[in-house]
C-alpha cells in the first residue's frame, strides 16, 4: 500500500463521504450530469473511485443525495419561518426571511442552484423526480402560510 492509499483509508467516512460530494455537486455543475463521470469526480475529490460506490451507490446516488439534501434544508428553512403569522406586518416579516434565506442558500451552494435550474429547463428526469419529491414540499408550505 502506498503513503497515498494510506492516507485515504485513514480519512473518516464522513469527511470522504463529503469530499466526493462536494466535487460532484461543483462538477455536476459545471459539466452537467452526463459530462461528469464517476472518474471524474473520484479524481477530483482526490479519492478511489470505488468509493463513490460505496458511499452514494453510484453516480445517480451522489446527484440525487446533494440535490435532496439542498432541497431539504430549504423546506425546512421554509417550516421555521412559515409559522402563523400574528399581523400583517409580521407576515410582510416572515416573506422577508424567507427571501433573504433563499438569496442566502442560492448564492452559498450555487453548484445546486445551477445544477438545479439547468436540469429542471433539460428535462433531466432524476432533477424532476428529486424536484417532485422534496422542493415541492417548500411550495406547500408557502402556500399553506399564505391561505
Amino acid at each position: 500500500m502506498s503513503k497515498k492509499d494510506a492516507d485515504h483509508t485513514a480519512r473518516p467516512a464522513v469527511s470522504t463521504k463529503e469530499a466526493l460530494m462536494e466535487a460532484g455537486l461543483k462538477l455536476f455543475a459545471e459539466n452537467g450530469f452526463d459530462g461528469t463521470s464517476v472518474q471524474d469526480i473520484a479524481k477530483s475529490a482526490d479519492v478511489n473511485v470505488s468509493l463513490v460506490s460505496y458511499h452514494f451507490g453510484g453516480k445517480e446516488g451522489l446527484y440525487q443525495e446533494g440535490l435532496k439534501k439542498f432541497a431539504e434544508n430549504r423546506v425546512q428553512i421554509s417550516r421555521l419561518i412559515f409559522t402563523p403569522a400574528t399581523s400583517y406586518p409580521d407576515f410582510e416579516n416572515k416573506m422577508r426571511m424567507w427571501a433573504e434565506e433563499i438569496l442566502k442558500a442560492h448564492m452559498k451552494e450555487d453548484y445546486c442552484t445551477r445544477i438545479i435550474h439547468r436540469d429542471i429547463m433539460l428535462g433531466n428526469p432524476v432533477t424532476l423526480k428529486v424536484f417532485d419529491e422534496t422542493f415541492l414540499q417548500g411550495f406547500y408550505v408557502i402556500r399553506d402560510f399564505i391561505q
